[in-house]
């Protein structure tokens, strides 16, 4: 269950490239169905007195009737009068009108590419802003009727039957607008599912999937089929377009929709059809186990001298009888690492790509297995309370050899803290996009019998006092998954498109060693190989992974040009100290950091 807070069809689109590439045995939608929840918890905020308490509340009550009202009525909004009529291209017929609010047809946009979405997802957003801030400005002379606004939704037909899905959305969206976009409440059953079962294994094609927009249509592309899995037996590519499962189109549909279609059980055949250039092709593909692992390895590289780690979460934990947890991620890279140590690895890779985040004493674990002892990895503050820093207390793994780290704008959070530390004491290379840039942390508590509470307590600070908040990681490299990116391929859904993010504080990154970059961008143009390799294996079934190629080149010349020497002491600026603790106090005043006490109480 997304948080709809601009409502529109085309910010459903752009949610979903942060959906997992599979969905869980039962969804959040399911769980919150089971938990059973009355819309009253919602519509006793919905009212004149808190609305109007401040615009960021009245936003907040518009937002999550809005909320509701796009699951409810298909292709329809609520918007002011005055902003529908000055966009008819967006705005169709209105259907009803409250006072100066209106309920609207939207008219889907004619945009061609998912560049060509977010980029009008963020002009409407700007101009709904302006136009609801001039709605509160004027209610003294045009009252809003916010139970007329409640009974639009209350009265819709099929309210009662996902009445209590309707509230958690609506809720986790009026906590979104007044405090931030990562304060939310979730079924328990479904954090425990999703983060407390330890490794996942269902029945599926063995096949990784991501949103297509073309032309206006959903469907969804294959990103590629997993090596020896079911898909990749059958004869699926990377690239095809599946446009029916079992018969039936899959235009339209989300991403979690179509995943849900090709799993099932275990032996049952399932018919995929999908579009290859002008071919239409159908595959019969008997479903067979599929794990999801946190960690995957092997030796990689033009020699296989190179060790390759790829990290997909920092949230692999197994619920113990105790009632607690055992937290899995760095036992999990330590046995990577020790298994590949043995091949005596002359580099490593980490790859962070597409990597959510997840446990921050997970992310510290994890910096320390490549950071000397002494060297800082990571500080927080409060948003509420003190300052503290973490320093590791493991001994480095795979001492000696160069390191490079791979980030893309999906890398977000705990991976942020791994690859900022990394970068600012110098012990590894980033090569890839800026990561997502989400800068804060979050305390999950269980404030009810079916419900926990994700709540953002603090700010995270890399090494060089610097925040991640927006801005993200820059990499040292730049690469994209293709040689010659186009504007399409560089726009990403970020921090800074989701609504009330917190604003990024202090100055922007400045690479702290430009001369030695410049060496290895210089040394990677004329000495890569990547681009060749690319291009000779392109229309593979499962094509050649750019970026890593391009870290497998930046290895080769930290190498080459003697980039980087593990004699090397930590580079924590000098100037860190008890100063800190004022600059981020007086940063934090100086910005909205304080989120308001959670207005809607679930527990009760």
């Amino acid at each position: 269950m997304s948080k709809r807070v601009w409502g529109s069809w085309f910010f459903a689109v752009v949610v979903l490239l942060n959906q997992p590439l599979y969905s869980a045995d039962k969804t959040v939608d399911e769980h919150w169905s089971d938990v059973g929840l009355s819309f009253a918890v919602v519509s006793n905020k919905i009212n004149q007195t808190s609305c109007e308490a401040s615009v960021t509340h009245f936003i907040a009550c518009v937002h999550t009737l809005r909320a509701v009202i796009n699951e409810l009525y298909e292709n329809q909004t609520l918007v002011t009068a005055e902003r529908a009529a000055s966009d008819p291209a967006v705005y169709g017929s209105v259907e009803k009108t409250i006072g100066k609010i209106v309920l609207v047809n939207i008219t889907k946009p004619k945009v061609k590419t998912f560049a060509e979405a977010l980029s009008f997802m963020r002009v409407d957003k700007v101009l709904s802003q302006t136009a609801w801030e001039k709605a509160y400005a004027e209610r003294a002379n045009d009252p809003i009727d916010y139970v007329a606004l409640v009974e639009l939704v209350t009265q819709a037909p099929e309210f009662a039957a996902k009445e209590s899905v309707l509230t958690a959305n609506a809720a986790n969206t009026y906590n979104a607008v007044l405090t931030d976009p990562h304060t939310a409440y979730e079924p328990y059953e479904y954090f425990r599912q999703e983060n407390l079962s330890g490794p996942k294994t269902f029945f599926g094609i063995g096949a990784m999937l991501k949103p297509l927009e073309k032309d206006g249509k959903t469907s969804a592309i294959v990103h590629q089929p997993m090596e020896g899995g079911p898909a990749y037996k059958a004869g699926i590519r990377a690239n095809d377009v599946i446009t029916h499962v079992d018969g039936v189109s899959t235009e339209g549909l989300d991403l979690q929709a179509v995943v849900a279609k090709v799993r099932g059980e275990k032996g049952a055949v399932v018919k995929v059809t999908v579009q290859r250039g002008l071919e239409v092709l159908d595959f019969d593909i008997a479903r067979d186990a599929v794990e999801q692992k946190n960690v995957e390895y092997k030796m990689t590289g033009s020699n296989s001298d190179i060790a390759y780690v790829k990290l997909n979460d920092f949230m692999a934990m197994k619920a113990l009888p105790s009632g607690g947890a055992q937290y899995l991620v760095y036992k999990n890279m330590t046995d990577a690492i020790s298994a590949l140590a043995v091949n005596k690895p002359k580099a490593m890779i980490l790859d962070l790509r597409d990597n959510p985040g997840g446990l921050l004493p997970e992310a510290v674990n994890v910096a320390s297995l490549f950071l000397k002892k002494g060297s800082l990895a990571l500080i927080t503050r409060q948003l509420v309370g003190n300052l503290e820093e973490f320093y590791p207390t493991d001994k480095e793994r795979l001492v000696g050899v160069p390191m490079v780290v791979l980030i893309n704008s999906r890398s977000a959070s705990a991976s942020e803290i791994v690859a900022g530390a990394l970068q600012d004491q110098e012990r590894a290379f980033i090569v890839g996009e800026r990561s997502f840039g989400k800068g804060t942390v979050q305390s999950q508590v269980r404030v009810a019998k079916d419900i926990s509470l994700r709540r953002t307590i603090q700010r995270f600070y890399l090494p060089s006092d610097r925040t991640n908040q927006v801005e993200g990681v820059i990499p040292d490299i730049e690469a994209y998954p293709t040689p010659n990116p186009t504007a399409e391929d560089k726009v990403n859904y970020r921090e800074e498109d989701e609504y009330a993010a917190l604003p990024k504080v202090g100055a922007p990154w400045k690479q702290p060693r430009p001369e030695v970059i410049e060496k290895l961008e210089r040394c990677v143009a004329t000495y890569g190989t990547a681009k060749d390799t690319f291009a000779a294996e392109a229309s593979a079934a499962i094509p050649p992974d750019y970026q890593r190629l391009v870290a497998e080149d930046v290895v080769e010349c930290v190498r080459a040009e003697n980039l980087w020497s593990k004699e090397q002491e930590p580079k924590t600026p000098k100037y860190l100290g008890p100063s800190l603790y004022e600059r981020i106090r007086l940063s934090l005043q100086a910005d909205r950091q304080e989120p308001a006490p959670l207005p809607i109480d679930l527990a009760n």
